[in-house]
């Protein structure tokens, strides 16, 4: 699975992860991965909601006390873990999901969490305390093997863009999105570039100087092929234990799961125009509306969880820079 889930953050599992990072001076695997610009080319996208990121920060003090180095906390949290966290703020009103309604009767203060994970699903909710989230089915894996797993899903997805046949292309299309860049040059133009590029590759291994080349590649196959597919299986088992971790999505999805779930693990930024386009490969419209992009437009700003950017561009919450004293 080269797109994982969507990992969804519970505030005790970034307490304990920002603990372990001051103490230990390293990374935790829930952000060895995670995507600090929001790109859905490299590494994987965590979310959580307000509140897990304010119950976080209320923590920091006891983790001054436990550690002894205010300045160090301050730092891994602003630094380290706040860049990596997109936050989603949730309209409890607008997510219909009975699991929600189980959470909140067991645990008010996770309701927002189990909103943003039902939004995402299927999504792999990160929580130490599985009892306030029993609705959900969660299984007994240990939430750091969870994360080790994404760790590695994210390893292959980099490994993968970086192996690129086309590297100028790919590195256009992991800043821009490859519909950005097919809309820019067109699709006939980029295929023939794709073409040309690849059919010249294929050339130059004909050529004197190419057969040397071909010679090293296959020299380099035999040596090292069996270990690196051995190695991207492993990341592919992984991608298929967190498929088999996240929550189930809810039947039947409504235009808002759609819609937040592609701009998480599909796009990281879509206009109107896209958005309207989207809802109707699901058969979707804006009913009686006379301009759907206008409609689409009214409809997204009601809703918390998008953000509306530059030019017109929607995304899925924002990243935070501040830090508290």
């Amino acid at each position: 699975m080269l797109i994982p889930a969507p990992l969804v953050v519970d505030a005790d599992v970034l307490i304990r992860n920002l603990e372990y990072a001051v103490k230990k001076d390293y990374a935790p695997a829930l952000l060895g991965q995670a995507s600090g610009t929001y790109s859905l080319f490299t590494g994987v996208a965590l979310f959580a909601t307000p509140q897990v990121v304010e119950e976080t920060e209320r923590h920091l003090p006891e983790i001054v006390a436990r550690t002894g180095n205010r300045d160090e906390v301050a730092r891994v949290w602003g630094e380290m873990f706040l860049p990596r966290i997109r936050v989603v703020p949730v309209d409890m009103g607008e997510i219909a999901d009975q699991r929600i309604d189980g959470v909140t009767a067991l645990h008010p203060n996770d309701a927002p969490t189990a909103a943003l994970a039902a939004l995402l699903a299927p999504a792999v909710l990160l929580t130490d305390n599985r009892k306030h989230f029993l609705p959900f089915g969660l299984d007994e894996t240990k939430t750091d093997a969870v994360a080790i797993d994404a760790f590695a899903v994210g390893e292959l997805r980099a490994g993968l863009q970086a192996a690129s046949i086309v590297p100028r292309v790919s590195a256009i299309a992991a800043v821009e999105g490859s519909k950005k860049l097919v809309r820019a040059l067109g699709p006939e133009i980029t295929l023939i570039i794709g073409l040309i590029l690849i059919g010249a590759f294929a050339w130059y291994l004909t050529t004197q100087r190419g057969q040397r080349v071909r010679g090293q590649l296959m020299e380099f196959g035999r040596i090292y092929g069996p270990p690196l597919m051995a190695e991207v299986e492993k990341r592919i088992d992984a991608g298929n234990r967190l498929t088999a971790f996240a929550v189930d999505e809810p039947v039947p999805q409504t235009p808002l799961n759609l819609i937040a779930r592609r701009l998480a693990v599909g796009e990281p930024s879509m206009t109107s125009a896209e958005i309207v386009r989207e809802l109707a490969m699901h058969s979707l419209s804006f009913r009686g509306a006379k301009n759907q992009v206008t409609a689409a437009r009214a409809w997204l700003a009601r809703h918390a969880c998008f953000t509306e950017g530059p030019r017109g561009h929607w995304s899925l919450g924002f990243y935070r820079a501040a830090v508290p004293d």
